[in-house]
C-alpha cells in the first residue's frame, strides 16, 4: 500500500510526472493492483497522453471491470480527448461513460459522474438531460449540513447549469475554503470557464475564487567563502535577503518553487517557501553528491546538512546525466540555468497559472558564465518580470521583461557572445537500419543546412545535426515529415540538448562535436528505431520551453536509465494517434 499511499499523494498535489514514476514502479511489483492502474492512468491523462491512457486501461478492462473508479476514469480521459482534439465523437464518448458510471454508482456517490453528465449534455447541445441531472446532484447535496471540496464543487457546478450563477459563486467560494489544492482549483475553474462561456457569461467571471498561486523560479549568489576579496553575499546578510524572500512568496501567494540547490540563495528560498506551505523542485545538472562537492561544501558544512534536509523536504529533485567533461567554459551553469527556468515555465503552463523571478543578485556581471547574471538575463528575455534583492540592500527592485518587439532575429540563438568551442546545442539525432543505404538515408535528409544548424556528421547508419535552438531542431524535425512521409519513417529520431564542445581534428580535416549530450543522443536514438519513434529528453522539452514551445505534440514516457544516467523521455504524439484513441471502444 505504500505505493498507492504515495502515487495518491503525488496526484492529489498535482505532481503528475512523479506519480506515474511511482505507480510505473510499483506496478512492476503488484501488476494488477487496481489503484496504481487507475492513479496511473489519470496521470497520464493530465501530462497530455489520453491515447497512453487508453492503451493502459484497455490492457486492465477485464479485472477492472467491477472497479467504480475505472468507468469514471475512462469518461475522464475521453473529456481529456475532446479538449485536446475538439472531437465531437469524444464528447459523445465521455458523456456516455460518465452515464454507465452514474448507473453503477448508486447512492451517496452518483453525485460525481451526475454532475459531469449534466456539464457535458449542456456543452453538447442536449439542455433536457442537462436539467435532469443537474436537478438530481442539487437534490442531492443541496440539504446536506457538511459537505467536502467536490461535493461543494459539484454542487456549484449543477446551479451553475440550472444557470443559477450566484448561488454557484457562492457555493465555489465554499469550496476554495475547503481545499488550497492548486490541481483540484485548475480542474473546477476549467469546467466552470467552459460552463460560464457556453452561457454566455463572461469565463472569467470567477476567476477571483480561483486563483493558482505562481510557480517561482529562483536564482541568485552563493554564500560568500571566507577568501572572497570583495563582499558580494556574506552570510551576515543571509536574514535579510530571507526577509526579503518571505515578503515576496507572501505578497505572490506562496505555490510551487523550482531552482537549483547551491549553498545561497537556492537554499534559503527552498528553505523558506517549505516553511510557508509551498513544495519546492529542485533541478540538478548533475547527480546530487557531484552537484553537493561543486556547489555547496564551498559554504561549509552548515550549508551541506541544510541541503540534504532541502534534498528530503523537496516535493521533487531532478538530476541530470551531464559530468565533469560538460563543465569547461561554463556552459553545465548555463545550461543549468535554462533547465530551472524551463521546467518552472512548462509547470505554470500546465497550472495555466502565472511564472514569477526573484533574484539575489547584486546588479553586476559574475564570475563566470551561467551565473545569476545570465539567468536574469535569460528570464527576461522570455518575457518576465525578474523581483531582484541586492544581498547588501533592503529594497526589492523589479527589471520588466524585454517586449518581442525589442528582440533582435538572432536571439534564439543560445550561443551569442559564446565561442565556438563552448556551446549550448539542441542535437537531432537520426539512427537507420543496418539494410539502408546512403543513398536512402540521403533522400531523407536534405543536403543544405536547415536553419540554425551549425553541424552534421554521417557515420554509416547515424546522422547527427547540431543546432543552436531547440527551435530551429523542431522546425527541421516537421520539414523531414512534410518532406518525407511518402518515404515511410523506419528510422529512428532522438532529439537532446545540453553544453558541448566543438574540436577541430586536424587529422581528418573536420570539426567533432563532444559532450554527454552526444552519448544520450546516441543511445536515445537507439531507443527509437524498434519500432521507429520520435522521442525527446527532458532536457530538449525544457530548453524548448525557455524558447516559448511547449511541443504539445510529445507526451511523458517515463524515465530510461543508461551509461550516461537517469533521465526522462518525451515522445511524439502523431495526430493519427489521438484519432486512433477516440475510436477505442
Amino acid at each position: 500500500e505504500l505505493y498507492s499511499t504515495l502515487a495518491g499523494l503525488m496526484v492529489e498535489g498535482s505532481e503528475n510526472f512523479a506519480a506515474i514514476e511511482i505507480c510505473a514502479e510499483g506496478l512492476s511489483f503488484f501488476p494488477r493492483h487496481g489503484d496504481l492502474v487507475l492513479y496511473l492512468a489519470l496521470s497520464l491523462a493530465r501530462t497530455g497522453s489520453p491515447n497512453r491512457a487508453f492503451e493502459l486501461l484497455n490492457s486492465a478492462n477485464g479485472w477492472l471491470a467491477n472497479i467504480p473508479d475505472a468507468w469514471t476514469l475512462r469518461a475522464r480521459i475521453y473529456k481529456d480527448l475532446w479538449k485536446l482534439t475538439g472531437s465531437a465523437r469524444a464528447l459523445e464518448q465521455s458523456l456516455h461513460e460518465y452515464e454507465r458510471a452514474a448507473e453503477r454508482r448508486k447512492g451517496a456517490d452518483a453525485y460525481y459522474p451526475e454532475v459531469n453528465v449534466a456539464t457535458l449534455a449542456l456543452l453538447g447541445g442536449n439542455a433536457l438531460k442537462a436539467l435532469e441531472y443537474a436537478k438530481k446532484v442539487t437534490s442531492q447535496l443541496a440539504p446536506l449540513a457538511e459537505r467536502d471540496y467536490w461535493e461543494t464543487g459539484s454542487l456549484a457546478e449543477a446551479l451553475l447549469v440550472l444557470r443559477r450563477v450566484e448561488d454557484a459563486r457562492r457555493q465555489y467560494a465554499r469550496a476554495m475554503e475547503l481545499d488550497p489544492l492548486p490541481a483540484r482549483r485548475l480542474t473546477t475553474r476549467q469546467q466552470a470557464r467552459l460552463l460560464l462561456r457556453h452561457l454566455g457569461e463572461d469565463p472569467n467571471t470567477f476567476e477571483d475564487l480561483f486563483r493558482i498561486p505562481p510557480v517561482v523560479c529562483a536564482t541568485g549568489h552563493v554564500i560568500d567563502p571566507p577568501d572572497r576579496r570583495v563582499a558580494r553575499f556574506p552570510a551576515t546578510r543571509e536574514a535579510s535577503v530571507r526577509f526579503r524572500i518571505q515578503t515576496l512568496l507572501e505578497r505572490w501567494g506562496v505555490g510551487l518553487g523550482y531552482s537549483g540547490a547551491a549553498g545561497g540563495t537556492d537554499i534559503i528560498f527552498a528553505e523558506t517557501i517549505h516553511a510557508l506551505g509551498g513544495e519546492t523542485c529542485l533541478i540538478l545538472p548533475v547527480d546530487r553528491e557531484t552537484f553537493c562537492r561543486w556547489s555547496v561544501e564551498g559554504s561549509g558544512a552548515e550549508y551541506v546538512r541544510r541541503y540534504r534536509q532541502a534534498l528530503t523536504n523537496a516535493a521533487f529533485v531532478s538530476e541530470s546525466p551531464f559530468s565533469r567533461q560538460d563543465l569547461e567554459g561554463g556552459g553545465l551553469w548555463d545550461f543549468g540555468n535554462r533547465m530551472i527556468l524551463g521546467n518552472a515555465l512548462r509547470r505554470a503552463s500546465e497550472l495555466e497559472t502565472p511564472s514569477r523571478v526573484l533574484a539575489v543578485w547584486d546588479g553586476k556581471r559574475g564570475d563566470g558564465r551561467g551565473g545569476t547574471a545570465d539567468m536574469v538575463a535569460l528570464a527576461r528575455q522570455c518575457g518576465l518580470t525578474v523581483d531582484v534583492i541586492d544581498p547588501m540592500g533592503e529594497e526589492i527592485v523589479q527589471l520588466p521583461g524585454f517586449p518581442e518587439s525589442d528582440l533582435s532575429p538572432q536571439s534564439e540563438s543560445l550561443n551569442d557572445r559564446r565561442s565556438d568551442e563552448s556551446r549550448i546545442a539542441a542535437g537531432m539525432f537520426l539512427l537507420f537500419p543496418a539494410s539502408w543505404k546512403s543513398e536512402l538515408r540521403d533522400l531523407v535528409i536534405p543536403s543544405e543546412r536547415f536553419a540554425g544548424e551549425f553541424h552534421r556528421v554521417a557515420l554509416d547508419a547515424d546522422f547527427r545535426i547540431f543546432f543552436d535552438s531547440a527551435s530551429s531542431a523542431v522546425r527541421a524535425l516537421t520539414r523531414l515529415k512534410r518532406d518525407f512521409a511518402s518515404e515511410g519513417s523506419e528510422f529512428g529520431i532522438a532529439l537532446t540538448a545540453g553544453p558541448v564542445h566543438v574540436r577541430t581534428l586536424t587529422a581528418l580535416a573536420r570539426d567533432d562535436v563532444q559532450g554527454t549530450m552526444v552519448a544520450q543522443g546516441r543511445s536515445l536514438a537507439m531507443r527509437a528505431l524498434h519500432p521507429p519513434l520520435v522521442l525527446a529528453s527532458g532536457e530538449f522539452v525544457a530548453l524548448a520551453a525557455t524558447e516559448g514551445s511547449r511541443l504539445t505534440n510529445f507526451e511523458y514516457s517515463g524515465r530510461v536509465t543508461s551509461p550516461e544516467g537517469s533521465y526522462a523521455v518525451f515522445r511524439r504524439v502523431r495526430q493519427e494517434t489521438l484519432e486512433e484513441a477516440q475510436s477505442t471502444p
